[in-house]
């Protein structure tokens, strides 16, 4: 298999995308809220972020989830660059974590992917991934951590029961938006996401089906990840960033995802993520 990755820079363009709104004030928001309004602790989910622009309205302005993988690069999917979902990462300036404690993002590089699926090459945003450089290191505490990245078979996900999807997303209209914190009590299942998506990878994917899924709770939105809960994880480790949701419209007029998803196996392309944080980031080998 064949697989060329293209690192190019992004100019700063301004544009108004409409997204998946919070209802609030971006400093309003806590990177710790979690779904159905109710509250997590500080420290829950302490890398993760949420990427907006500096001048937030989030009636005009589009969003996304990062995950903070060294003190100043976060790491999102390259899906947050489509204005037709609603998100352009083209608007966004700033990183926020906990809330009101921001950074700015000076560059934004973007990974392309090459791969040969089914004897076709393939270029296209399911497997992209974005890293975001900070302009300078966010002081690391409880709340604001890097997360690890480590590397998944299919047997290790039957085994580690404590999984969770994370992301920042819309709760409900009158409450504030946050983590949206799904425990996975469904299965992996890679016929699905073979049967329904052409450009499925199981080498290269993670396939989250079954029924039971709330289509409001969005898997992750864009840049939002599967995280291990397991030993030497401290408070979770990356295991995949959310690739393709098939959207539906529903009744309220909004736009939400239906099972299965489709996440990228982040750490398949662990050394070009190094790569592209100039070697500040390290892949992980072995979880004690």
């Amino acid at each position: 298999m064949t697989m060329q990755i293209i690192l190019v820079g992004l100019s700063l363009v301004l544009a108004t995308t409409v997204a998946r709104s919070l209802p609030l004030n971006i400093t309003e928001v806590t990177s710790n809220s979690v779904f159905l309004g109710t509250r997590a602790a500080d420290d829950e989910f302490p890398y993760m972020a949420f990427i907006g622009n500096g001048d937030y309205d989030p009636r005009t302005n589009g969003y996304c989830s990062a995950v903070l993988i060294t003190p100043s690069h976060l790491l999102t999917h390259g899906k947050c660059e489509q204005a037709d979902l609603g998100h352009s990462l083209t608007t966004y300036r700033w990183a926020y974590f906990g809330g009101a404690i921001k950074k700015r993002i000076s560059k934004r590089i973007v990974g392309q992917t090459r791969l040969s699926l089914s004897g076709r090459d393939y270029i296209g945003p399911v497997y992209d991934l974005v890293v975001m450089e900070l302009d300078g290191e966010v002081d690391l505490s409880d709340s604001i951590q890097p997360i690890k990245i480590i590397p998944t078979n299919d047997q290790d996900l039957v085994q580690w029961s404590h999984m969770r999807t994370v992301s920042f997303g819309p709760m409900t209209l009158t409450d504030a938006g946050g983590i949206l914190n799904s425990e996975l009590s469904f299965p992996f299942d890679n016929k699905q996401c073979s049967e329904k998506f052409p450009v499925f990878s199981p080498d290269y994917s993670l396939c989250v089906a079954g029924q039971d899924l709330d289509p409001q709770l969005s898997e992750g939105d864009n840049g939002g990840a599967l995280v291990a809960l397991r030993s030497g994880c401290g408070k979770g480790c990356l295991v995949g960033l959310v690739g393709y949701e098939p959207l539906m419209e529903h009744s309220d007029g909004h736009i939400w995802p239906i099972v299965p998803y489709v996440y990228v196996r982040v750490s398949k392309f662990c050394g070009k993520i190094a790569g592209a944080t100039g070697g500040k980031f390290r892949c992980t080998n072995v979880v004690d």
